[in-house]
């Protein structure tokens, strides 16, 4: 009850003076698979199946875009969409440029490459017995399928903490990589391994398998000695919530402060991603949110605990936290409808978070009831966390919104009875910072999505550049 009467207090404060600031999500620029893409020739609008990424993938796959530094972004390149063992002699030379698993530096300004930071092979670091054995159905304590497809990652994301070191998921692994001063990266080293005990201390499974090891959400935080962590495995069972991490040596290790176990949907309880942790300075609060599974939970989260604490984590209550879907009379498919949220992002200092969703689940076979569904796309909207523009007291209401514009039909993934964009739902990302010099209430939005390309947006009194170079391809 007393959290309800501050907060009631603190939002309605805030209001009156937060909304005069325009909250309209302006783009920079973006990169789609249904246009012409000189400047990234591997993404293009085609059919491929749901395979391995094992480099020999026909579809391109992207997964996070986040910034390094005041000059450079990162795009992790999963797939290029070329087969190198079957492919033309101009194909070559574009995967020679672009390869598999490359993290790619970009202009902010143009959205161009500028050249490969890193190369991270389809195995950085051997992967121990224990996990070898889970995957293959050879541990004695089962399970007895065999999953062998996970001995590689298949959806890898990458974080970037204060210092420039960068972090990547390897299924039961983090790895991490330290800049080399030459715009490279020397490595990797292992950070944290998952306990190897059966079951997990997170497992809520009785057969143990590879979802319980998935990184497919990774964030980082922190400069110095002490730095946080989250990730998250995208899944509703096996333990797929949200792990908070800490590290007190600079990210040379890390420990779980909160893990999966804590209660039955995880260490924080979602089938979704996860955000940064970020502290609410009005409430004394320390804030993570979360989105449901893709498809099945459309719904945000906030988890809660008091700042500066290692208390756990709590779901916040719906007298103050229940967000809200864009309510303007118009179609469903011209609006942001909260369908299909992939991924959330927030930032200290935004007073909201940001949210991407891909089209509508299985959108290019709808219903009879429903046909105009085929025409859903890709939406990045923002959530109020600290102000209250329908004046009800209750945080997380709808402020803003922007259309990508990318329905399912688009780009068809998969064959027949592997049709579902589970790729896509598990490597888009999306991204938000406060960068140097920026006003307040203003931040940078950077999305990925899997298959769907890529953009920067930027949201409140920015410049955006207006000057873009011609790209070749050599």
């Amino acid at each position: 009850m007393k959290r309800i009467i501050l907060g009631l207090l603190i939002v309605s404060v805030i209001a009156s003076a937060g909304m005069s600031q325009d909250y309209a999500i302006k783009k920079v620029w973006e990169f789609l698979p249904t246009q012409e893409n000189p400047a990234h020739p591997w993404l293009k609008a085609q059919s491929g199946t749901n395979s391995e990424h094992d480099g020999a993938n026909t579809m391109d796959f992207s997964s996070t875009l986040i910034r390094y530094d005041e000059n450079r972004l990162m795009l992790f390149l999963l797939e290029n969409g070329i087969d190198e063992a079957n492919a033309s002699d101009a194909d070559k030379a574009v995967a020679e440029q672009y390869p598999d698993r490359s993290i790619l530096w970009i202009d902010p300004d143009t959205g161009a490459s500028m050249g490969v930071a890193l190369t991270i092979g389809l195995q950085p670091t051997p992967d121990s017995e224990y996990y070898i054995q889970k995957c293959t159905g050879t541990h004695p304590d089962g399970p007895t399928s065999d999953r062998s497809w996970q001995l590689i990652e298949q959806w890898p994301q990458i974080g970037v903490d204060g210092d420039g070191y960068l972090y990547y998921g390897d299924k039961h692994k983090i790895l991490r990589y330290l800049p080399d001063g030459n715009g490279g990266f020397t490595g990797p080293e292992i950070v944290f391994r998952y306990p190897e005990q059966d079951p997990p201390v997170w497992a809520v499974s009785e057969e143990l398998h590879y979802r319980a090891w998935c990184i497919r959400s990774l964030n980082v935080k922190g400069s110095g000695d002490n730095k946080v962590m989250t990730t998250a495995a995208r899944f509703w069972i096996d333990g797929g919530g949200i792990i908070y991490y800490t590290s007190d040596d600079g990210g040379a290790s890390w420990t779980m402060q909160t893990h999966r176990g804590q209660d039955q949907r995880g260490g924080i309880g979602t089938g979704g991603a996860a955000t940064l942790p970020v502290i609410d300075e009005n409430m004394g609060e320390e804030w993570i949110f979360g989105n449901g599974f893709p498809g099945s939970d459309d719904r945000l989260y906030r988890f809660i605990r008091p700042a500066d604490t290692t208390e756990d984590f709590q779901q916040d209550i719906a007298e103050l936290w229940d967000p809200t879907e864009d309510p303007a009379e118009i179609s469903d498919v011209e609006k942001y409808k909260k369908w299909n949220m992939i991924d959330v992002a927030a930032a200290d200092g935004a007073p909201y978070i940001a949210v991407l969703t891909l089209p509508k689940w299985q959108s290019r076979n709808p219903p009879e009831s429903n046909p105009e569904w085929e025409e859903a796309t890709a939406w990045v909207a923002l959530h109020s966390i600290s102000l209250d523009p329908n004046d009800d007291f209750i945080e997380g209401d709808f402020l803003s919104s922007y259309q990508i514009a990318y329905r399912e039909k688009d780009e068809l993934q998969g064959v027949a009875g592997d049709e579902d964009n589970w790729d896509a739902a598990y490597l888009a990302t999306i991204n938000m910072s406060v960068p140097d010099g920026y006003p307040e209430g203003a931040a940078e939005i950077l999305w990925s999505g899997g298959v769907s390309g890529f953009g920067r947006l930027v949201v409140g009194d920015v410049e955006i550049p207006t000057h873009v170079n011609e790209w070749s391809l050599f």
